[in-house]
């Protein structure tokens, strides 16, 4: 129930935002089942026409460095920790940090794995398949000049770190994060599919990102998006 709640508290933060859109016609639950309902996904709670606009994430409710800091993972990372650690007073992306670190799985991402877990996978694998190198994702190990926390260098303490990292190599584009739309999964179900096109526009403001307008290219009924 409160990762359905943390679902929809980012969709009304989206509409909120000035440039930001999400359709009536999606919704979180199938139609005709209760709010409580166990289903998990995005659903089409009306016909949806082709060309019609489903979701728009402005540049300005994309998450990514603080000003002043360099674009990197490693700076999201910082920053995304920043946010969750001081918490909704000191964040204006408070729905989806909060989803990404409370919801969102991310302890059970590779990276988090213990040393035996990581040898046992890399033995399994050898060293003529992929992935080699299996499970390096630590915040220390990527954002670091010598490549081991150092409490006297860093702001948080090192799980922290680690969680934040973590949730930005897995769910973001590379500095980016981009909320609600990095929910989206698209998946046949029941011989019926979502189609997108997305449009990417960019900007030349110090530095580049991205505005994604997802419009559907064809008509609709009660389809499925499947969410992480």
């Amino acid at each position: 129930q409160e990762a359905q709640e943390l679902r929809i508290a980012q969709v009304e933060w989206l509409r909120q935002r000035e440039g930001g859109f999400f359709t009536e016609s999606l919704g979180f639950q199938p139609p005709g089942e209760s709010a409580d309902s166990s289903a998990g996904g995005i659903f089409a709670v009306k016909d949806i026409k082709k060309g019609e606009t489903l979701i728009k994430v402005p540049l300005s409710s994309q998450f990514g460095p603080a000003r002043g800091d360099r674009y990197s993972r490693c700076s999201t990372a910082r920053r995304l920790a920043h946010d969750y650690h001081y918490g909704e007073e000191s964040s204006d992306f408070w729905p989806y940090v909060k989803y990404v670190f409370e919801v969102f799985p991310h302890h059970q991402l590779a990276p988090a794995w213990s040393r035996a877990g990581k040898d046992l996978i890399q033995n399994i694998v050898g060293t003529e398949l992929e992935p080699q190198r299996f499970g390096v994702g630590s915040y220390a190990h990527h954002c670091t000049e010598h490549g081991y926390y150092d409490e006297n260098q860093e702001d948080f303490d090192e799980e922290l770190l680690d969680a934040a990292y973590r949730i930005v190599w897995a769910r973001c584009w590379y500095e980016l994060c981009i909320p609600v739309y990095d929910m989206v999964r698209v998946v046949q179900k029941n011989r019926c599919c979502f189609f997108f096109s997305m449009k990417r526009v960019f900007f030349s403001q110090d530095n580049v990102g991205l505005c994604f307008d997802i419009r559907s290219t064809t008509p609709m009924v009660t389809c499925t998006i499947w969410i992480n």
